[in-house]
């Protein structure tokens, strides 16, 4: 599917973009919240300042590769650090994410910030 036709359809009511070929498409500054993009192909994909809250991410093989901006970097870590899991790996993982979680432009609006666990050395 062409960037323009998803677009148009987007700005007609459509939301379930589920499967569609994205690969390569030029979709920066593109308004797409609560888009769902389930087994989309976006592989190599621009989607540089294009607004994806709220929406479905795929993710599979066919997202690896996609152009974004900061502030995706920042909705994603979110998400991750949002997961449950008590491995001492994962918590580490999270302790460096945190920051950047804390950026997603959502924060302090609908979405709390996580709060930065400082352990003390003895």
């Amino acid at each position: 599917m062409e960037a323009s036709e998803l677009i148009k359809r987007y700005n007609k009511g459509e939301r379930d973009f589920q499967g569609v070929d994205l690969e390569g498409a030029d979709l920066r500054a593109a308004h797409l919240e609560r888009a769902h993009l389930e087994e989309a192909h976006l592989e190599r994909a621009h989607l540089e300042g294009a607004d994806f809250d709220f929406s479905v991410w795929p993710l599979w093989c066919g997202s690896f590769d996609v152009f974004v901006d900061m502030d995706l970097v920042y909705q994603l870590s979110l998400h991750i650090c949002k997961l449950n899991n008590d491995s001492s790996e994962f918590k580490k993982i999270k302790k460096f994410l945190i920051p950047y979680a804390n950026k997603f432009h959502r924060i302090g609006k609908d979405v709390e910030a996580i709060p930065v666990v400082v352990q003390r050395k003895r």
